[in-house]
């Protein structure tokens, strides 16, 4: 009979493409590990790992395996979630995937949620960019992803959290900016990857443009405004961002003619076991920004690709 720890040692595998490191992460030694890995492959006759490999990789069999290890231990997942349910009083770990620029602010909300509202839960936070959030929810390395929107998705649940306004930063250039004024400032922008680089190049219309002759390859938004204040250009900030960075509020400034903003989400993947802990977190995270803009708010959404 094959025991949920086996599955769970397999999908480690699988999932960091080492043995040693699984052992590691599963707080057991590598030996045990793979004796229990190698019992379930002569218990079944297949083998499920191609250990000449490097890094390790799954056979054809293996994939269809481990695929289905996943649903069995989500299955497995959701009927403690159920029990703990019913007792109010999570427990285990909860894995979060926050953007880069949602992180700035939002992991301290987290740590709130966490103390508060579930102090038996840990949460493990990682700052991803977009597309690793997507994967690694897809991978189920994940539970929940934090990321800008808009976003559609088939295979996986979305909960709007709250609408951000998006504000200029550039040095003495009145109080006000329309956005066809932007063209005759350069742009400093984040990361390739970073959603609001993104969101900077589709709103503003910038694909054409010039930069800075430095080039500036992060996802740091304190450095883009350090870079401001030393030269000159502007660049996008996401309001709930201006108390975490050293800012001049004489810099600061809105758009004349619309209000921006872009819509912060949560993912996370259909028929979860963990579906009640971030139904919580998601409305936890809506109260504490309860003073933001909601869908009844006038704004004009900036576009995600």
């Amino acid at each position: 009979m094959i025991s949920i720890v086996q599955l769970e040692y397999i999908v480690a595998v699988d999932r960091y493409k080492n043995i040693q490191k699984a052992a590691e992460k599963s707080f057991v030694s590598q030996p045990a590990l793979s004796m229990q890995i190698k019992k379930v492959e002569e218990e079944l006759e297949i083998q499920i790992f191609d250990r000449r490999k490097h890094p390790i990789e799954a056979t054809k069999i293996g994939k269809d395996f481990i695929k289905q290890a996943k649903l069995v231990l989500d299955e497995h997942q959701k009927l403690k979630r159920m029990v703990e349910r019913s007792k109010n009083d999570f427990q285990g770990e909860i894995n979060i995937g926050v953007i880069p620029t949602v992180a700035n602010y939002l992991v301290t909300d987290l740590y709130q949620i966490n103390r508060r509202a579930l102090p038996n839960l840990t949460f493990n936070i990682y700052e991803l960019k977009t597309n690793e959030v997507i994967d690694a929810l897809k991978s189920r390395e994940i539970d929940m992803g934090i990321i800008s929107g808009p976003f559609a998705s088939k295979n996986l649940q979305i909960h709007s959290l709250f609408y951000e306004p998006i504000l200029i930063y550039g040095k003495n250039r009145g109080t006000h900016f329309l956005i066809e004024d932007l063209e005759e400032y350069r742009p400093w922008l984040l990361k390739e990857g970073n959603c609001l680089r993104n969101q900077m190049v589709n709103f503003c219309d910038l694909r054409g443009q010039s930069q800075s002759n430095t080039m500036y390859e992060g996802n740091s938004l304190q450095t883009l405004i350090d870079l401001i204040e030393i030269d000159d250009g502007f660049t996008l900030l996401p309001e709930l961002s201006v108390e975490h960075l050293k800012l001049n509020p004489d810099n600061i400034y809105e758009f004349k003619d619309s209000i921006p903003a872009r819509n912060i989400i949560a993912l996370s993947q259909k028929r979860n076991a963990n579906e009640a802990i971030i139904q919580l977190i998601s409305e936890s995270i809506r109260g504490l920004k309860k003073d933001y803009l909601n869908e009844d708010s006038a704004f004009d959404l900036v576009e995600w690709d």
